[in-house]
């Protein structure tokens, strides 16, 4: 039995609600009153310790349960707007320092969801609870804030910077160790198999990515320049061969769409390409006699040599586009200045030039109507 010091009763334990009805006071208020006083026999023992494993194992589930969805006592106050909070805080911040200070750890370092019950139960329940508050219409305290206009904010956002620099230029062996950093890649690898890019970025607008990683990149003092350097000259050989490793993985069972291929195309052609040379990689032809040019010829005249009947199955390979005019620089401005042959009739058309150049050209006004 304890004494209670102010009535001199005594009682199992001394209770909140005896403290407030007998004596308009707090457990808070009486424990600085009379420092030392104990509230309870069951202080510092565990549930194991006072009602053995089955009944704490029943207990625990009970209190998993009543807690979920329920709202904290303290919920939406702070230490500045209410005493009991910034009494309360001041308690387990001194009792926590000390315990750190003589060694202590958190009682689920290490542990996790696979290798410990508690853990894993702990984690279903905050899941439950988090998947009602938002289905119910619940926000994150944050949306909305910005550092500026909270404190807590600028806070958070202070400590994310220091955690992401003390990471910066680390693997995820170094930051979280081996078996962890084989989980997330296996996770992050199964979240995109089977998905295109745009599945996988549907969220994400990757123009603004792209944006601010070159923003990123050249405010880095330690980031030389890499536009127009090889992996290999600009990591090294050993270094280059580990990221392309790494991509050539990270890219396997991805797929990216038809359109997102012809825009990858396009961002790499002409100009664009690293390999560009001013349009004279067609030379002695024009720029603009490309392979989209003479497919187009092709498939106008149906795949089929226009002097011998000969068809594309037949030859075994694409066909060739002839000049008509024998003028290679000739930049495309009129199909009909074209037209499809053989690789045999091409080279028969080699000779007697004049002649060809006027059977071709009637052929060509007879076949599209440009005669009266």
């Amino acid at each position: 039995m304890i004494e209670c010091k102010l009535c001199h009763q005594f009682y199992k334990s001394i209770t909140n609600t005896h403290l407030k009805s007998k004596h308009n006071t707090t457990s808070d208020e009486y424990l600085i009153m009379f420092p030392g006083s104990v509230l309870s026999n069951k202080s510092g023992k565990t549930y194991e310790e006072m009602y053995g494993k089955e009944v704490a194992a029943q207990l625990k589930d009970r209190l998993y349960v009543s807690h979920i969805g329920q709202k904290c006592w303290c919920k939406n106050l702070t230490k500045e707007t209410d005493e009991r909070v910034a009494n309360t805080g001041k308690k387990v911040s001194v009792s926590l320092k000390k315990y750190y200070e003589e060694g202590g750890a958190v009682w689920n370092k290490d542990l996790t969801k696979e290798t410990d019950e508690r853990v894993a139960k702990n984690g279903e329940a905050v899941g439950l609870g988090l998947r009602n508050y938002y289905r119910n219409g619940g926000q994150c305290w944050l949306v909305g804030l910005t550092k500026e206009m909270d404190p807590r904010v600028a806070l958070l956002c202070e400590n994310m910077r220091k955690h992401l620099v003390d990471r910066t230029g680390k693997t995820y062996e170094e930051i979280y160790g081996e078996d962890k950093a084989v989980r997330i890649r296996q996770k992050q690898h199964n979240a995109r198999v089977g998905k295109t890019l745009e599945e996988i970025l549907k969220n994400v607008k990757l123009e603004d990515v792209v944006k601010k990683m070159s923003e990123s990149a050249k405010n880095r003092e330690d980031c030389p320049p890499q536009k127009g350097l090889t992996f290999d000259e600009y990591y090294g050989v050993e270094r280059s061969k580990e990221i392309k490793d790494k991509l050539r993985k990270a890219s396997e069972g991805i797929k990216p769409s038809l359109e997102t291929r012809k825009k990858m195309s396009e961002a790499s052609s002409g100009e664009n390409n690293p390999n560009w040379q001013g349009g004279i990689g067609n030379f002695p032809y024009a720029f603009e006699f490309n392979e989209k040019f003479k497919s187009f010829i092709r498939e106008r005249d149906s795949n089929t040599c226009q002097l011998c009947g000969k068809t594309k199955e037949q030859e075994g390979m694409n066909l060739c586009v002839h000049h008509i005019c024998y003028d290679k620089e000739n930049n495309c401005s009129d199909e009909y200045d074209f037209t499809t042959l053989c690789d045999s009739c091409n080279t028969k058309v080699n000779f007697n030039r004049g002649y060809w150049t006027k059977f071709f050209q009637r052929k060509i006004e007879l076949r599209f109507c440009m005669v009266n």
